[in-house]
């Protein structure tokens, strides 16, 4: 790993972005290798740094350059993200300074395949680097693609979504298409998850949602509410065969 160029890489990219600023030079940069990320950025300020920049070297050394380039795009967002966390105004820094990137004459001598850096930057949200509160994994990602111009299936951005259940003492498996629901779209899904429902929580970064009510209707099933429908819903757009169910009056819930 060539420390050196890892750091005149970011200083370009920076200088490129803000252009308002003191120029960033090598110099300037606290650099040191970390181990628990792929990299970690932060503004400093003090007399004798501007930023603090560390670097996964075993991950830096196995990437392309296209995702070498994107890691730092993303972590220069973070000299402005003081919070430390991946908020709506982090990303749509990330955005701008890929746009200053592509759009400066000054940005690196090689050729970069920027179509494949903002690919990346589409698949980089997770449920660890999004704001939950205020969006999803796959809203993120979609702002993210529509910004860009880059060209995606929505299916492919709400599948990489790591979604499953839990598992209850009264819980059974059944197949989804033999369960009566309303589907809605990913949209309202997200607008839903964001209502202050307690059907679906985040555990371990995983999207975790409760075993679904249900009811039988002769020889099927159908849902009791609207957060059944959206449960459904869920599992409906990520082609999941099984669901876990529940009849309609067990509340009870274990983790397994």
């Amino acid at each position: 790993m060539d420390d050196e160029e890892v750091q005149r890489w970011f200083c370009e990219l920076y200088n490129a972005h803000y252009t308002d600023e003191p120029t960033l030079s090598p110099n300037r940069i606290q650099f040191e290798y970390v181990s628990d990320a792929y990299g970690k950025c932060t503004y400093v300020g003090s007399f004798e740094y501007s930023v603090y920049l560390g670097i996964n070297p075993d991950h830096w050394v196995k990437s392309t350059r296209e995702e070498q380039i994107r890691l730092l795009i993303h972590e220069l967002g973070h000299t402005r993200d003081h919070a430390g966390k991946h908020s709506p105004d982090f990303w749509e820094e990330v955005i701008d300074i890929y746009r200053s990137a592509i759009n400066s004459t000054d940005t690196f001598s090689f050729r970069v395949e920027w179509d494949d850096v903002a690919r990346r930057l589409v698949d980089n949200p997770s449920i660890g680097k999004v704001d939950n509160r205020s969006e999803t994994v796959y809203e993120r990602r979609k702002k993210i693609a529509d910004a860009l111009g880059v060209p995606y299936n929505e299916n492919d951005l709400w599948t990489d979504m790591p979604i499953s259940q839990w598992i209850t003492q009264e819980s059974r498996k059944r197949p989804i298409d033999e369960i009566e629901h309303t589907l809605y779209d990913k949209q309202a899904i997200c607008d839903w998850y964001r209502s202050g429902q307690t059907s679906m929580s985040i555990e371990n970064e995983i999207y975790m949602i409760d075993p679904i009510p249900i009811v039988e209707r002769g020889e099927s099933y159908t849902t009791i509410d609207k957060d059944g429908d959206m449960m459904c819903s869920i599992f409906t757009h990520t082609d999941r065969g099984y669901v876990q169910t529940i009849p309609a009056d067990d509340e009870d819930r274990i983790t397994i």
